[in-house]
């Protein structure tokens, strides 16, 4: 009997390289995705994770134009979609609050979505049928805020997130309708998850200096993130 195989798309992030080593404790053999496979800064720590020499697989794909993909996903009884962290900047460096509108949608949202998109297209092609999307609570910030959020009151809306300049939460719940859409039209069960912020452990030590993990270790390092006390909340995800 095959072991059961799942592909990661994105499996040297954060989230992805976590999936990879829980993938790999449970037994599955793995095919991962990268956009440079033979990237040495990065592919030694994944194949060094229990299981990975005899059970894992990196490929070099681009979501861009879904390059790479067919060959990850050939065989795969699953694809977990962990390859869209959220984009803060424009292609220039301009931080994307800045960004105006068509600039917004070009450089932030759209490559996102259509990204999403050929990675699913991918999987079609291969007849994979589950889907795991990860993507984030920025989706879930309905334009008048619920007492109590479900999934039936607590939902984006994207046109209110750009007309704000909220280029970098508008990218998820687009990813998403998108997602969903695509997998209702070609029978794919489709699960999204909707982390907070990340942290843990890591993988890759370059994760360390990550948007999320930046967090604990700027304070580790005695670096100031507010001059004052903030009278609010955060919510965290361990991966």
């Amino acid at each position: 009997m095959n072991k059961p195989k799942l592909c990661v798309a994105g499996a040297s992030g954060l989230v992805g390289s976590n999936i990879v080593k829980a993938a790999l404790a449970a037994g599955y053999d793995v095919h991962g995705t990268m956009r440079d496979a033979t990237d040495e800064t990065k592919r030694p720590w994944l194949m060094a994770l229990p299981g990975a020499a005899e059970r894992l697989t990196l490929h070099s794909a681009e979501a861009e134009t879904g390059a790479g993909f067919d060959a990850a996903l050939s065989g795969a009884d699953a694809v977990f979609i962990a390859c869209f962290p959220p984009i803060y900047r424009g292609r220039d460096g301009t931080p994307a609050r800045e960004l105006d509108a068509q600039r917004g949608f070009d450089e932030i949202v759209r490559p996102v979505r259509d990204g999403c998109l050929n990675v699913l297209a991918a999987a079609e092609r291969q007849g994979v049928r589950t889907v795991v999307l990860c993507s984030s609570t920025s989706s879930t910030n309905p334009p008048v805020p619920v007492a109590v959020k479900t999934e039936a009151n607590a939902v984006s809306d994207p046109d209110q997130q750009m007309a704000d300049g909220k280029f970098t939460s508008a990218e998820k719940i687009v990813m998403e309708r998108a997602a969903a859409e695509f997998c209702a039209a070609h029978a794919m069960r489709l699960a999204i998850l909707l982390p907070t912020m990340m942290l843990g452990p890591v993988v890759l030590p370059q994760h360390l200096d990550g948007d999320s993990m930046a967090l604990p270790t700027g304070l580790l390092a005695g670096r100031k993130r507010h001059e004052r006390v903030p009278a609010g909340s955060i919510s965290l995800s361990h991966v």
